[in-house]
């Protein structure tokens, strides 16, 4: 099973992401969110994730700044999300 991590400052995006998303369908489970960036880079250094599903536009830290270049040391995959 792959693991997910959610990150989104807006907590209806984020509970509608993991009711929408047929997870299970896919062998995903979502094992955490965060509301903001540093926290989910703080899950993820004790954590390992399969998935980052990250919002773009965030305060202090966007998602594009939160994954480095190097997604690896992170994360298998990153998906970053914008809405206007």
């Amino acid at each position: 099973m792959y693991k997910v991590l959610i990150v989104d400052d807006e907590y209806m995006v984020t509970e509608g992401l993991k009711r929408l998303i047929p997870f299970d369908k896919w062998d995903m489970e979502v094992v955490a969110t965060a509301s903001h960036a540093d926290e989910a880079l703080e899950y993820v250094q004790e954590n390992p994730v399969d998935v980052i599903i990250s919002d773009v536009n965030m305060p202090d830290k966007t998602g594009l700044d939160m994954i480095p270049g190097d997604e690896r040391d992170l994360t298998r995959c990153a998906l970053r999300l914008s809405g206007v």
